[in-house]
């Protein structure tokens, strides 16, 4: 299987990280006229489409990824199997903004391949001559509200006077968790780093809707499982939060609440779109394919370009160029149809992303302008 872009850190790895990161973005990615543009092309050696386009679950929700390792793959044979699967909060397929309005979002184009034995009718009722189905899933969303618990740290100023708190002492910081079962020390640990992100961000982090403030109990989880619900065990903790823009101190106050919690339904619906493989690579030639390289044709310049995107030999696969872009840059992005790409007003960093055929081999490039001034 290729591999996919890096998996989203978690928020105690971006807290972690934002000091060395603050220190090298400013360094490396700052030119002349402070503008970066970087291409990045997975997988490494390439892909065939079945594979490049299959559908793999994106980055799973705290509810779908704490209870059970077999929740996802769970909802994924239910789709499957039935042509279709709700999701409450995130959907299987990875939510990227749309080219056209970055206040919509799009999904990656996700399929899915039914192996029938020949001769069976595919899900429209013709007939399927080598056994292969291809349907893409689609999403609709709608927002809904649902009663559920929740639990969430409020970051303080500090302390009320006399206040009964916790902390430890062998590790500053983070909550105490040594008493607790593990579900409850993962989500102790995600609500206290959601908290300092929002400190770390100047975020007022009580006007949060509860799925981004702290851990929503949305099945598979089960209150029942927790012993934090429903009174919590401690209500003031202090921490020494480490990374960069975190204060040397941190006093906070532990949530526990059953609230009408707004939150997005997404349902997921099988659409076929082919019958053969030969069929299927076809239509993503014609759906999501922007263009089509060869080596025999493109300069010398063009063709490292592409691969040196692709290469993580020693460094992470990125091309990049600063300042006023090469003649060779400008053809690849005007092939991939981001010639006229710019920074939307106010933004300073953004990313368009696009699949091409190189040599019989598929990729998924990602397209990033930055300016960082």
């Amino acid at each position: 299987m290729p591999s996919k872009w890096p998996p989203a850190a978690t928020r105690r790895q971006v807290i972690s990280a934002i000091g060395a990161a603050a220190a090298t973005s400013l360094a490396g990615c700052l030119s002349a006229d402070g503008t970066r543009y970087t291409l990045r092309s997975r997988p490494e050696t390439g892909s065939d489409p079945v594979t490049l386009f299959a559908l793999e679950p994106a980055a799973y929700a705290f509810h779908q990824r704490q209870v059970d390792d077999e929740f996802v793959e769970s909802l994924l044979e239910e789709l499957r199997e039935t042509g279709a699967v709700e999701t409450i909060e995130t959907p299987l397929v990875e939510e990227r903004t749309s080219d056209e309005n970055d206040d919509e979002s799009d999904y990656v184009p996700a399929y899915v391949q039914s192996d029938n034995e020949s001769g069976n009718e595919n899900r429209n009722g013709s007939e399927n001559g080598n056994g292969n189905e291809f349907s893409r899933v689609r999403i609709d969303s709608e927002p809904i509200t649902l009663d559920r618990w929740a639990v969430w740290m409020e970051p303080l100023e500090k302390l009320p006077d006399d206040a009964e708190y916790v902390t430890d002492p062998d590790a500053p910081g983070d909550v105490p968790t040594d008493d607790r079962s593990a579900l409850d020390a993962e989500i102790l640990d995600e609500v206290t780093s959601t908290a300092v992100s929002s400190v770390v961000a100047d975020t007022e982090h009580a006007d949060l809707p509860y799925p981004r403030r702290g851990v929503v109990f949305f099945d598979p989880l089960d209150p029942a499982d927790s012993e934090l619900l429903p009174e919590a065990p401690f209500q003031y903790a202090l921490i020494e939060p480490e990374g960069h823009g975190t204060p040397d101190e941190l006093a906070l106050r532990l949530h526990v609440e059953k609230a009408a919690v707004e939150t997005t339904k997404y349902s997921h619906e099988l659409e076929p779109v082919a019958d053969s493989t030969d069929g299927f690579v076809e239509h993503v030639r014609s759906e999501h394919v922007a263009t089509k390289f060869s080596e025999t044709t493109l300069s010398e310049e063009m063709a490292t370009i592409l691969a040196e995107s692709a290469d993580s030999s020693s460094a992470p696969m990125e091309y990049v160029e600063e300042g006023a872009r090469s003649e060779a840059f400008d053809e690849i992005l005007a092939e991939l149809g981001l010639a006229d790409a710019a920074l939307p007003e106010g933004e300073e960093i953004t990313s368009w992303y696009r699949y091409y055929e190189y040599d019989d081999e598929y990729y998924e490039a990602r397209y990033r302008i930055s300016d960082l001034r």
